[in-house]
């Protein structure tokens, strides 16, 4: 039943009682019961049998007069009979008797009570010449009450048998209460000393018997001060059995404290954490059991009081503790001083889909797997000054929200989480949206990240990141939320990796989710979730059998170190074994099938992919029982059979499974892979295979655009950036550090028409040529621009012909390399080619096409492409330019 419906079924009640009375209150409806009276004289012989014999009728029939006359004569006579007393003893209590049954009958008629007539007939029946009974026998009935008098008594007996004790146990619960709400506000305000912000919250069943064990204290002290209730009857000496009661109770309750919390110090990484949290109880409870002790010694009244401050302070204590290591929280997305609705609820709904829904994505993961985060843990700040302060007052004595995270627009492209824990301010964090919403990705006129309405697709990035900085700092706090991050701990790298992973919208650039990806891995190399995303973005440019080989190579790796770390956390590091594993015997078998095609030796690729299956089948034969993972659970098992069907499609094997060397490495940053393909690399010029172990080791570490420049300029790697040294994996590591070709409209003769003519559809050289057939005529005139321009344009697009001698067109690199030593046409190439230094004289142009490509950290082209690139037309006719506008 609802409160609702409860206030209306008491107030019906209530009009009832009011409108009928009581039974307790109402007139009496009978008259007084007859009570024992004495025996008259029974068949005994004696000397007056006559005059007894006749007295007892008389008595009998109510002629109390008459009767004791004749006993009275009975007794008095020369022959008295012993008889006569007990006949005038009958008559003395039949007359007091008929007197207060009259006086009834009295009350009935004043009261309106029927059938007080009949009431008077009983008194005449005892006493006929009974006088009350006599007069309200022959007196006219009274007029009854008025309705008005009649509801006025009735509420009258209400008031006296309901109202007043109802009011007085009001004000005593209301005492009682106002007693509580003043203790439970001291405990609130201790908060902060019971649960401050380093300190690692309590585990749930702890936590919450501190919080009952606190308020069952404080509400027994309630009750004594208000004196609902006494500690104890107040004992003149001796211990007695109830001091003995009460003390074998707080130890024992202080004992079963101590012992929830006993392990908790083992994973506290700071100290003051752990003096707040346990020895401060302890320091509590040494209390206690000090005025106990003190308590003991003295009279009754002062043990009394000592017990209570003793109770009041162990109550005070065990509640704040309740309270201020539960996991609530409150946020509030702020634009300056104004409230974003729309920011805050994006924020709980991202806290919602990061800390509760179950784990996403069966290859890579999408987000985090957290899914211990209570949905009822989350709230916002109601909007409004009014609202939010009168929420703050109500969470003096309500249950607490400890954690309050604020996150505040500053600048555009930035936040500031501001997280508070029991007043305390626990952290607070920049979010810088250049690292998750690059320049070159924003939309044009973006809006700061905190501004009203719903979030942009630019700010989503920055807010998520936001969420995750919130959930990280709560699971360093509490430990249970922690498994689901899979190693990590840093705010930095779980924000970079939930931006990252978030499902990819149109127009978003996977070379950025790349970089987010590196510097999550970077930042904490022990966040397995981000590497197991990074690697799977490494993987998906691989193409040939030696590229995809390498990628499998690297997620078995992972999946070794991760069945490593995940030792006493099964649950936490479920999903991500079962990806890794799903996702390795795909890699293997989409190796084995890349090897049959190439007709290059498969079966050892079978088998691993075989035995990485397995193992995926006895992780799903036993899946520990974690809430919220079924589904993911459900959907691994579906791909099982595809995997399967794919094995047995491939020819039967004629060799063993391959012996795998162990890996015992750990998960390492981005830089001590950078490292590794350093030192490989000096080993190159002397061992091929270190250089090829170094390029495994440089796809690692180039995720990160600083580790590219870095290494295109480091000496280490002298010998592979020369092709005429290295070869093949000398285009191998430009490809992987080199910076991107540019945009062929983005060069220096179209200047700032550039952006015009892509908006155009032209964008290579073939382009230019094709719509300048005319001379150029027709896009002067578009443009509106001097056909000279267009016709230096053409000419410069003509560069990159194939012709005699050049087997194929110029890439935009090396048209670059061309505008670099000054040549934009075929006659400055020729003119240049010409050109020669030295004695004897040798060609110019070759170096100084190298050294540009040196100069911009391009990949420098080998002897080959040179040749090809200053290769002259052999009949160098200048490509006429369209004629000026007039």
């Amino acid at each position: 039943m609802s409160r609702r419906h409860l206030s209306l079924v008491l107030a019906v009640l209530a009009g009832v009682l009011v409108a009928t009375g009581t039974p307790a209150a109402a007139a009496p409806s009978i008259c007084a019961a007859q009570g024992d009276l004495p025996q008259l004289p029974g068949d005994d012989r004696g000397p007056r049998d006559d005059l007894i014999e006749e007295a007892t009728d008389l008595a009998a029939v109510g002629r109390l007069d008459a009767a004791e006359r004749l006993f009275d004569i009975a007794l008095d006579g020369e022959d008295p009979d012993a008889r006569a007393g007990a006949g005038l003893a009958y008559v003395q209590a039949a007359r007091a008797e008929a007197e207060r049954i009259a006086d009834s009958a009295v009350r009935m008629r004043t009261e309106g009570a029927p059938r007080a007539g009949a009431c008077f007939g009983r008194a005449l029946a005892l006493d006929a010449d009974n006088a009350t009974a006599l007069a309200g026998r022959d007196a006219e009935p009274p007029d009854g009450p008025t309705a008005a008098e009649s509801a006025a008594s009735r509420f009258d007996d209400v008031y006296d048998h309901w109202l007043e004790p109802a009011g007085r146990a009001l004000l005593a619960v209301l005492a009682v209460l106002a007693v509580l709400a003043v203790l439970l506000v001291g405990a609130r305000l201790l908060t902060p000393v019971a649960a401050p912000a380093a300190a690692t919250a309590w585990p749930e069943p702890a936590r919450r018997t501190a919080w009952w064990a606190g308020l069952a204290l404080l509400t027994l002290v309630a009750l004594e001060w208000t004196g609902a209730l006494s500690w104890a009857p107040r004992l003149d000496g001796g211990l007695g059995w109830f001091r003995g009661f009460i003390l074998i109770a707080l130890l024992a309750g202080a004992s079963a404290a101590l012992w929830s919390g006993r392990a908790l110090s083992t994973v506290v990484p700071k100290a003051h954490g752990f003096v707040a949290r346990t020895r401060g109880l302890v320091a509590v409870v040494a209390a206690c059991l000090v005025l106990i002790g003190v308590g003991l010694l003295l009279p009754s009244d002062a043990w009394i009081l000592v017990l209570t401050l003793s109770v009041v302070l162990l109550g005070v204590a065990l509640h704040a503790c309740g309270r201020g290591h539960a996991l609530r929280l409150q946020v509030q997305v702020k634009n300056g001083e104004t409230a974003d609705p729309a920011g805050t609820a994006f924020i709980l709904g991202q806290l919602q889909e990061l800390g509760t829904a179950p784990p996403r994505g069966l290859k890579s993961p999408q987000q985090v797997d957290v899914t211990d985060l209570p949905s009822t843990a989350l709230s916002s700040l109601p909007a409004g000054k009014l609202a939010s302060a009168l929420s703050s007052a109500l969470n003096l004595v309500l249950p607490s929200v400890p954690w309050r995270a604020t996150v505040e627009g500053g600048d555009p492209g930035r936040l500031v989480v501001t997280v508070t824990r029991n007043g305390q301010v626990a952290d607070t964090v920049i979010v810088d949206g250049t690292r998750f919403r690059p320049a070159a990705h924003r939309s044009a006129g973006s809006t700061p990240a905190a501004a009203l309405g719903t979030p942009s697709q630019d700010d989503e990035g920055l807010l998520t990141a936001a969420a995750a900085v919130i959930l990280t700092l709560l699971a360093e706090r509490h430990t249970t939320l922690r498994s689901g991050l899979c190693g990590a701990s840093r705010w930095e790298s779980v924000a970079a990796q939930v931006v990252a992973t978030r499902p990819r919208k149109p127009g978003e650039d996977a070379e950025v989710r790349r970089e987010l990806l590196a510097y999550a891995v970077q930042r904490d190399p022990l966040n397995t979730l981000a590497w197991a995303a990074y690697l799977q973005a490494l993987g998906d440019d691989a193409v040939t059998s030696e590229d995809m080989a390498d990628d499998a190579r690297r997620l078995r790796t992972l999946k070794v170190q991760v069945d490593r770390l995940c030792v006493g956390d099964e649950q936490g590091y479920f999903a991500l074994r079962l990806r890794l594993t799903h996702t390795l015997t795909a890699a293997w078998l989409n190796v084995c099938l890349q090897q049959l095609a190439e007709q290059k030796d498969w079966q050892a690729s079978w088998w691993r992919s075989a035995g990485s299956l397995a193992d995926l089948e006895a992780l799903l034969a036993s899946p520990p029982d974690v809430v919220g993972r079924t589904s993911f659970v459900t959907e691994i098992r579906d791909v099982i059979p595809p995997l399967r069907n794919g094995l047995d499609a491939c020819p039967p094997r004629t060799t063993s499974p391959p012996v795998e060397v162990p890996v015992t490495s750990a998960p390492a940053s981005l830089f001590f892979h950078y490292d590794q393909a350093c030192t490989l690399a000096v080993g190159g010029a002397t061992d091929p295979a270190a250089w090829d172990a170094a390029l495994r080791q440089l796809v690692l570490a180039t995720g990160m655009g600083r580790y590219k420049a870095l290494a295109r300029q480091d000496p280490a790697f002298a010998s592979l950036r020369d092709p005429e040294v290295a070869g093949a994996r000398s285009t191998r590591f430009w490809a992987l550090v080199g910076k991107p070709d540019p945009d062929f409209t983005s060069l220096a003769p179209f200047g700032d028409q550039g952006q015009v003519l892509a908006a155009l559809g032209i964008h290579g050289p073939r382009d230019v040529l094709a719509v300048t057939d005319d001379g150029g005529q027709a896009l002067a005139a578009a443009l509106k621009v001097s056909g000279t321009v267009v016709g230096r344009w053409r000419e410069f697009a003509c560069l990159a012909e194939q012709w005699p001698g050049r087997s194929r067109w110029l890439d935009t690199r090396e048209l670059c390399l061309l505008l670099d030593v000054g040549i934009r046409s075929e006659r400055d190439l020729a003119a240049a080619c010409a050109e020669t230094t030295g004695d004897p004289p040798v060609p110019a142009l070759p170096g100084r096409v190298l050294a540009s490509a040196k100069k911009r950290e391009l990949r420098p082209p080998t002897a080959a492409e040179l040749g090809e690139l200053l290769t002259v037309r052999p009949t160098a006719v200048p490509t006429p330019a369209a004629p000026p506008r007039s």
